[in-house]
């Protein structure tokens, strides 16, 4: 009788009801570690990529490979990170839009007005013969600002009178302006574009030079502001204003509309 030994190569051929062995898909572990260091939005974009391919992979080993949780993880992410990166260039491309709006002097740098709400000329202001002095005299010339202008400076003059009630905190302010850097650059102007511009007084809508230099002004006066940057921009500086940078202003009171 035969001897029932077991085939020389028994080891070589391993019974058929082993389950196969199983592993995590790589790129699904990538897709999440891309996902969780974002890297400057590349790391979000390969994320995606990664991810998304971990997915396919995995759906087509029939079950030889696992991490779909991973992998969505990674996807989940990357999406965030590309979202992320979105919102930032909609800030920055708003910003710029600011920056380059012709009125840099606001806190914020977001022009308070705009076309739909441009004060009118002609129907608007309480004094019609003072507004048409003002606007009658055209744009000043204003003479810039020392280069070592105090940082704290606030230089008021005035340079025609005016009339009427003073503005104070509170009150609502209409003015023309030209506003020039030390090196004589005009960096803003209301009058090129013909629309006043109006200030609420004390709500911290406008820098603080101008907030404190035109409480007092009158109907139809001009007053020159010379501003040191901690009255201005400081060290921030914006726009085309560079940082720690003094300001000079020639403003012509149109209005001053007195709180009810």
């Amino acid at each position: 009788m035969a001897e029932q030994y077991p085939s020389a190569n028994w080891a070589e051929q391993p019974p058929a009801s082993l389950p196969p062995q199983v592993r995590t898909n790589g790129l699904a572990i990538a897709s999440l570690v891309l996902g969780i260091l974002w890297l400057y939005w590349i790391g979000s974009i390969l994320a995606l990529v990664f991810g998304y391919i971990a997915l396919h992979q995995i759906r087509r080993s029939n079950g030889w490979q696992e991490g779909r949780g991973i992998a969505v993880a990674g996807v989940v992410l990357g999406w965030v990170g590309v979202g992320v990166l979105a919102v930032l260039l909609v800030l920055v491309a708003a910003i710029a839009d600011d920056a380059e709006s012709g009125r840099p002097f606001t806190r914020s740098g977001v022009t308070p007005i705009d076309d739909g709400t441009a004060i009118s000329t002609a129907t608007t202001f309480s004094t019609s013969s003072l507004e048409e002095e003002v606007l009658g005299r055209g744009a000043p010339d204003p003479t810039p600002p020392p280069a070592d202008t105090a940082s704290d400076a606030l230089q008021i003059t005035l340079l025609v009178e005016g009339a009427g009630e003073r503005a104070e905190v509170g009150d609502t302010i209409v003015v023309h302006y030209v506003g020039k850097l030390p090196n004589g650059t005009v960096f803003d102007s209301s009058w090129e574009n013909g629309q006043p511009f109006p200030v609420e007084l004390g709500q911290r809508a406008v820098i603080a030079g101008w907030e404190e230099g035109l409480v007092g002004a009158q109907r139809g006066e001009r007053r020159r502001l010379v501003l040191g940057p901690d009255m201005a921009y400081g060290a921030q500086g914006t726009g085309g204003i560079p940082p720690n940078t003094p300001l000079a202003f020639e403003i012509d009171v149109i209005d001053v509309v007195e709180t009810a």
